[in-house]
């Protein structure tokens, strides 16, 4: 079991590395959205013209840490998967423990057609898709310990997907019919 799991492991450090790797000695410019993403980080604000501010914000704060590169901007989206993989992992783990099943589950998000290619891209969804997971895990540990904290970090990742994307209403809506179910009240 420790061999298949240190294997695995190599293998999602491997592709992370090669991910890097790409990135690096590509020669990609950003594309039109990744652009008028960074236009829209170099004038910080509430909002803008069809998007929530997080990406904005985001992009802004890494240029001012690690300087203005595209080789900063596109680590953004390999760094939030790696870290949505994480979470994915411990979503797995709470819901069928077993250490195994949950390393597989988060490497085979990580290698998924959809987050491959979409790692290469700065886009609202790979924060969405981070908050998304955070606020699914803070449901879970809701569940085993319902106390005031758990419902204040829930409120804290649903209102930063919804900055992220206005999509999170979904999240919001899922919620509610999940209430309606009898364990989880």
């Amino acid at each position: 079991m420790f061999k298949q799991s240190y294997f695995l492991f190599l293998l999602c450090l491997f592709f992370f590395i090669i991910k890097i790797i790409s990135i690096r000695l590509t020669n990609f410019d950003l594309f039109a959205d990744e652009a008028q993403y960074w236009l829209w980080s170099q004038n910080i604000d509430f909002g803008y013209y069809s998007k929530p501010p997080l990406l904005p914000w985001t992009i802004s704060l890494v240029c001012w840490i690690f300087g203005n590169s595209i080789f900063a901007i596109k680590m953004i989206a390999i760094f939030l998967y790696v870290m949505t993989s994480f979470v994915v992992y411990l979503v797995s783990k709470r819901l069928f423990n077993n250490n195994e099943l949950a390393f597989l589950t988060a490497l085979t998000f990580f290698l998924m057609p959809a987050v491959s290619v979409s790692s290469f891209l700065v886009s609202t969804d790979i924060l969405l898709v981070f908050f998304w997971s955070m606020g699914m895990l803070q449901l879970l540990i809701i569940k085993e310990s319902p106390n005031k904290i758990n419902f204040i970090l829930l409120g804290i990742f649903v209102g930063l997907a919804f900055l992220a994307k206005y999509a999170a209403i979904y999240f919001i809506l899922c919620i509610i019919i999940l209430f309606f179910e009898k364990k989880m009240r």
